[in-house]
């Protein structure tokens, strides 16, 4: 696509944004309000792809929540690509941070906090997110206290839907709970929360909790191995931070906190 084409006769193209494996992200100007958009436009029309997009657009448009980037809408462009429209927003990563100067203890306490409640929000709406990671939380404008939560290509929609077929692995290796590499029919909230401190022990680390030769490898360990204690890598937290985030990376679901 190039600057200037309209998109469903509403969006104005003004520059590529970046690219994925799945399609290409614009910047774009909403004619009707003028503002600064972000339009998604998928590349490839699988039944994967096309699967996860559609999940995309039911999770955002459902949602209304702080902490979660804002749906706009969604359609087909002129030759038939699937688009979604989305807030406009600029910022870094939590994994571009991490990898650039990392964070302080409070400061990833802070941010995971933020979190936290962004998930409590979702998990309440009936949207279990099952792939946050680094890469998926967008501190905006730089901001420790302004963190949003991306990409809900393989949410899950309404606790009682069924996305995928009972056995089928979905998300990233290093922050997937056990229940999820199993491929388990009811991966349910508790498996965000895992994640989350799979997320919170590389914050305070600087390594992931499980580590591996591979993403098998590291599925292994996800599902045998218990991941070091935080205090065994920094001595100098606390123990109350310690038990917390060996009670969110506890491998029986029921063991971890609401």
């Amino acid at each position: 696509m190039r600057a200037g084409e309209i998109v469903g006769e509403r969006f104005e193209i003004e520059a590529l944004a970046g690219s994925g494996g799945m399609g290409h992200v614009y910047r774009a100007r909403d004619r009707r309000t003028g503002d600064t958009v972000a339009l998604k436009v998928l590349r490839r029309a699988g039944k994967t792809e096309l699967g996860r997009f559609s999940c995309e657009v039911q999770a955002l448009s459902a949602l209304r929540v702080p902490g979660v980037v804002r749906y706009i809408d969604h359609g087909v462009t002129a030759d038939g690509k699937p688009y979604l429209v989305m807030e406009w927003l600029s910022g870094e990563t939590l994994a571009e941070r991490m990898a650039e100067r990392g964070l302080t203890p409070a400061e990833s306490v802070d941010v995971v906090a933020q979190v936290a409640g962004t998930l409590g929000a979702i998990h309440r709406q009936g949207v279990v997110h099952r792939d946050l990671k680094p890469s998926n939380l967008l501190l905006v404008e730089g901001r420790l206290d302004r963190v949003m939560v991306l990409d809900f290509g393989i949410a899950r929609f309404r606790i009682d839907q069924q996305i995928t077929m009972p056995g089928t692995v979905l998300g990233t290796p290093e922050y997937m709970a056990p229940e999820q590499a199993r491929g388990e029919r009811s991966v349910d909230a508790r498996a965000d929360v895992f994640a989350l401190g799979c997320v919170l022990f590389k914050c305070l680390t600087g390594r992931a909790a499980f580590q591996g030769a591979g993403a098998l490898a590291v599925l292994v360990k996800v599902l045998l191995d218990e991941p070091p204690r935080l205090r065994e890598l920094r001595p100098e937290l606390s123990e109350e931070l310690d038990a917390l985030v060996a009670r969110m990376l506890a491998k029986p679901p029921g063991e971890r906190p609401r």
